[in-house]
């Protein structure tokens, strides 16, 4: 499993576009060839929002632990 963590909406807001629409790029195009590879992208994901997280880009033990339910939700599926 690829996975795009989320960020908070300042992050989202600044963060260098072109490099990050080739990054879904490339993980959704890793996705498309390979059957058990799966894509997660929680980059802005309405799940999360700002209290989430210790700073701008990492998630506190709230955020965190949300995020591996969510994971861990999709791996399930895709075993």
């Amino acid at each position: 499993m690829l996975v795009t963590m989320p960020a908070t909406s300042h992050y989202a807001e600044n963060v260098n576009t072109e490099k990050l629409a080739k990054i879904f790029e490339e993980c959704s195009k890793l996705e498309g060839l390979h059957r058990n590879v799966h894509y997660l992208n929680l980059f802005v994901d309405s799940r999360f929002n700002n209290s989430d997280f210790y700073d701008c880009d990492h998630l506190n033990t709230l955020g965190a632990e949300k995020c591996s339910k969510i994971i861990n939700t999709e791996i399930l599926r895709f075993n």
